[in-house]
């Protein structure tokens, strides 16, 4: 039996993604833009493959509603704010 990392195992280039960035008129594209209603964060990490990433925040959208976990995986660019 072969040890070692998984090659899907998440790698520690996690990053913080600004989700309100189209709050300034731009376009945002799903599933980015549903995601800006509930959640302002969203921590998400590349996957191994180099174009997709996988990413999660938590969200409420009022405060008398439950806490959503949503998850999602998108490609393309996504905007980061520093760790």
């Amino acid at each position: 039996m072969r040890h070692g990392r998984s090659p899907w195992a998440l790698n520690n280039e996690a990053f913080t993604a600004y989700l309100t960035a189209g709050l300034d008129g731009k376009e945002v594209p799903e599933p980015l833009e549903y995601l800006s209603q509930h959640a302002m964060n969203m921590r998400a990490w590349p996957l191994p493959d180099g174009t997709h990433w996988l990413g999660l925040a938590l969200g409420q959208a009022d405060k008398e509603l439950p806490l959503i976990l949503y998850a999602a995986i998108g490609t393309g660019p996504i905007h980061q704010t520093p760790n």
